[in-house]
Formats: C-alpha cells, structure tokens, sequence
C-alpha cells in the first residue's frame, strides 16, 4: 500500500512538470507574456461620415503572435474628431488627426488617423425610368451622396453612358452634359460613374405616330392636307382638303402643341393662321390674315414656347407672339438681319435660331430669350458660299447644315456643315464640309434619330432630281453618302420632310405633286412607298405632325 501512494505522488509531480512546461517562454521557463501590440492600418485616412475598421495584434515574450482587436481596449484621443467602438471600428466625425490607442493591461499600441473632406459614396440618376419619344431630348441629372450623408449636384463631374448608342446618345461636354439624343426605338440603361462609384436608371424610346401632312402649292390660295398611314407612309386626302387660305400660300409652319397651322404670303406680306381639328381639318383662326414682314418667305415655329418667327425678304424678322388659347398672332419685335434672307431654323430646345442671308452669302445665328426676342450669337454672321437657301439642323441641337442652291454666281452640289457650342450658340465649321450633294440642293432635312440628312437637289443633271442621303457621324457631324444615294425623284424636288416617327420620308415637286418614300433605319436608304406620287401640283413646303 505504501508503494502505490509513492506512485501517485510521482505522477501528480509529472503533470505539474508538463503543465508548467506548457505556460513557459521556453527558454527559463517562465509563462509567456504579451510583449507589444500592433494596431493596423498604419496611419490610414478616412472620409467624413467614413468608417475604418482597426486590427490590434498582439506579440508575445516566447515570439508568438495573435489578434487581439475584440480582446483589448480601443480608444480615440480626439472622440470629437473620430470615435472608436470596442470592437475596433472608427467613425469619422470631424476634420483633423486623432491618436487610436489598443491596450491590454500595460502593454498599449497607437496609430494615426486623419479624417479627411467627405467622398462620394452612392449617385442617383433622374429622371427615373423615363419613357422619351423619338426626335426628343432628355436631361439626365446626377446627385451625389456623400460620406458625411450631404448631397451634391455632380450632373457636369461624372461620365455619362448609355449601354446601347443606338437608342440613346449620352453627351459629356460642356453645356450638354447629361443631355440623352434619341437614336431608335428600344431600351436602354443609362449610368452616370466618378471613379469606381455608378448610378443608373433604365429608359425607353418609343416612336411618336405620324398623323397628318401639309403642304403648300405654288400657284395656289390653298393648303393640301393629308392623313399619314402610320404603317406604311402612304398618303390619304383629308375630308376638305384643299384648305382655302386668305392669302397666298408659301412656307408652312405648325404650333409647338400642333393646334394651329401657319402660312406666309410672299406677295401680300401676311400670314394666315389655321385651326387644327382632330381629324387634320384646316378651320381660319379669327382675325386672320395678320401682318407679316416684307416679302414674308419663311415661317419657323418656336418648339417649347407660343412664338411664331416671320423672315421677310425685305432683310427683317419678326417676332409674333401666338395666343395659345385662339392662335391669333401679335407682333411683339423684330430684328434687321440683312439683305434677302432666306429660311431659317431653331434647334429642338429653342435656344438658338440661325438664318440665311442669300445676298451676303452668310448664315446669321441669335440666341432666343424668354421672351422670344433675338440677339446675336458670338461670331455671328459666318460665311459660306453664294447662295445659301435652306438650314436643317439634328435633333439634338449639335449639327447645322445649309444648302448652297445654285445661282448667278453658277451651279452648286455644296452643303456647308457646322457643329454648334451649346453654351453659345456659335458656329464652327465641320472638317470635311462642304460636302457633296447633287446639282442644286434646295431644301435639306434630318430624321428623327438624327442620324440621316436628306437634301432636295433640283436640277436637270446626272446627280439633280433627285434626293440625296448622308449618314451623320454622331461625334463630329461629318456626312457620309448612303448607300445607292443620290434617289431618283420627279423633276425639279423642292421642299424635302421627314416624318417624326424616323421611318417615311416626303419630297415636294415641280409637277408630280409629293413623293414619299419608306427609310431604311439602317443605313439609310430610300424606297418608293406604293401610291405615290400623291398629286398636290407644285408644292413649296411641306411639314408632317404626330
């Protein structure tokens, strides 16, 4: 019995001897002791209303190392400046340094950390989910979130893109910034970025319906109207259609809501003004005819605002104002622009409105104020060739093209090309312009996806009856012939449209009345839409409306 009590009192010593050994630095064996503690990231900075979330290891006596951020006690030396939880997370609450201490017992480790301006943490887009027509703008808008929670406009610092450029076009320079162009109907996401930060929102463009076509008659006291077949372009006589008109009738022009329709009388110096009633028919506003200026050729409705804009050979435009209730006109100013100008245009959004001076060979660019008043752009007039006739500009307010119609100086093919600066509404010329039509451009005309150009060329020659057609390079404006362009017309084409759904073109003649032709929204190309020529004797100027 004594034997075996020796035997349990020697192992009891053995698992003392093992138990020590096990808490031992290994070398005098002593328990190990927590040396140091380091606390990660070294120094690092975080926003305004940020966060940073700290590590605390730790190091012992025997060499050994181990976390210890949920184990020691974390600390700010400034909690004014950035406030620390006991799990080892800062949060910055004002600019400036502070010291973040971890310690377990006496052994204590330490940092800097700064607290810097509030960054960028989310970006919202808006409008959300906006449905856009074809032939529209839209303005996205961006707003950023800030670290500290604050918002900010950031619509000119972020880029803009659109996941499919051939719905929409989103541009990034200066006065445009944010500004979708319509290119063809579909879906589309468009995304706002700064740095690897993004905000989106879907879209849709869908196409308007064309409804009704007019056309003016030379020779004739009279406006032809037209339904449009949606499908298939084709034209039908509206019940009453011609409508007499007081006067003569020229160039057309429709109200930005498209209830009342507008003709000049070069002769009279007038304007007549139309009702429009649901089905197309014409009905004489009250009052009419109203005075136009001298030798009243072209007429240009304002897009967004009640104002009708009258050129008149005798080197003035006038400034009417429409009553938006009866469609009577006022004339509330006018402008001296030069001699014998000729027609005119206003970009989509009504901000800048340029004219053709034929006898000084230049085009004249004003800037439109609230209250429809002209006052000219920089660098205005610009030169061009001898005898510019007729403007069109893209739907997107970028690009400017002018005819340049044959005349005494001799024959002409030109068109002349011009980007426009958004902010002031003057002109540059495009490289590569002129560019090359057929004999005679008369009238010219863009799609609404702004991706084609289309130019009346009025002559007796190989390239002249005939329409010639240009894709439109969407960065630079250049032009480039479509495909099997020039497109043979009747002789003598005079005014060219196109339909606001971006699918039909329409082009006036000498004899034939009106052609219209299907639009490939591909490239580009034309095809005689069956039925036509719709007779219409010689037509001066043609507008379609949805």
């Amino acid at each position: 019995m004594k034997h075996l009590s020796w035997l349990k009192h020697l192992t009891f010593l053995v698992l003392i001897a093992v138990a020590a050994a096990g808490c031992s630095d290994g070398n005098d064996n002593h328990p190990a002791t927590l040396s140091s503690i380091s606390v990660t990231p070294s120094n690092p900075s975080v926003p305004l209303g940020g966060s940073q979330q700290f590590t605390a290891t730790g190091t012992y006596s025997n060499g050994q190392v181990q976390d210890l951020t949920a184990s020691v006690a974390w600390a700010s030396s400034r909690p004014d400046i950035a406030t620390i939880s006991s799990s080892g997370l800062a949060a910055g609450a004002s600019l400036g340094d502070t010291t973040i201490t971890a310690g377990s017992g006496i052994v204590a480790g330490s940092t800097t950390l700064t607290v810097i301006a509030p960054t960028l943490a989310s970006i919202t887009v808006t409008p959300a989910n906006p449905q856009i027509a074809l032939g529209d703008n839209q303005r996205f808008t961006a707003a950023g979130t800030l670290t500290d929670g604050s918002t900010q406009d950031v619509t000119t610092t972020v880029t803009w893109s659109s996941s499919d450029v051939d719905v929409l076009l989103l541009n990034n320079s200066a006065g445009r910034y944010g500004m979708a162009n319509t290119r063809g109907p579909g879906p589309v996401t468009v995304t706002a970025t700064s740095g690897n930060i993004s905000g989106t929102t879907s879209a849709s463009v869908v196409r308007r319906t064309p409804r009704f076509l007019y056309a003016t008659r030379v020779g004739s006291s009279d406006v032809a109207g037209y339904d449009v077949d949606p499908t298939t372009g084709a034209l039908v006589q509206i019940s009453g259609s011609p409508f007499p008109t007081t006067t003569g009738s020229t160039s057309i022009a429709v109200s930005r809501d498209h209830r009342f329709a507008y003709t000049a009388d070069f002769d009279r110096d007038q304007i007549s003004a139309f009702a429009i009633d649901p089905y197309g028919a014409l009905a004489p506003v009250p009052g009419t005819p109203f005075a136009g200026p001298d030798g009243v050729l072209s007429l240009v409705a304002h897009p967004t605002a009640d104002f009708l804009y009258a050129s008149g050979q005798g080197g003035e435009v006038m400034v009417l104002a429409i009553n938006p209730l009866t469609g009577a006109l006022e004339s509330v100013g006018s402008i001296a622009i030069g001699n014998a100008p000729q027609y005119s245009a206003i970009t989509s959004d009504g901000t800048f409105f340029y004219q053709t001076i034929s006898a000084a060979a230049q085009i004249a660019g004003f800037k439109v104020l609230p209250v429809g008043a002209l006052i000219p752009v920089p660098n205005s007039p610009v030169s061009t060739a001898v005898f510019p006739r007729t403007i069109a500009i893209d739907p997107g307010g970028r690009f400017l093209y002018v005819t340049i119609s044959s005349s005494y100086a001799g024959p002409s093919n030109s068109v002349f090309a011009y980007s426009i600066n958004a902010l002031d509404g003057s002109l540059t010329a495009i490289p590569g312009s002129p560019f090359t039509a057929g004999e005679n451009p008369v009238s010219a005309a863009v799609d609404a996806s702004g991706r084609f150009l289309f130019v009346a060329n009025s002559a007796n020659s190989a390239n002249g009856n005939s329409v010639s057609a240009f894709s439109i390079d969407y960065s630079t404006g250049a032009l480039t012939a479509v495909p099997g362009s020039p497109f043979a017309t009747a002789p003598f084409p005079a005014p060219v449209a196109t339909d606001p759904s971006g699918q039909f073109v329409y082009v006036g003649t000498d004899s034939d009345g009106i052609m219209a032709f299907s639009m490939d929204q591909t490239t580009g190309s034309l095809t005689p839409i069956d039925g036509g020529p719709y007779p219409g004797g010689t037509v001066w100027s043609i507008v379609v409306i949805p």
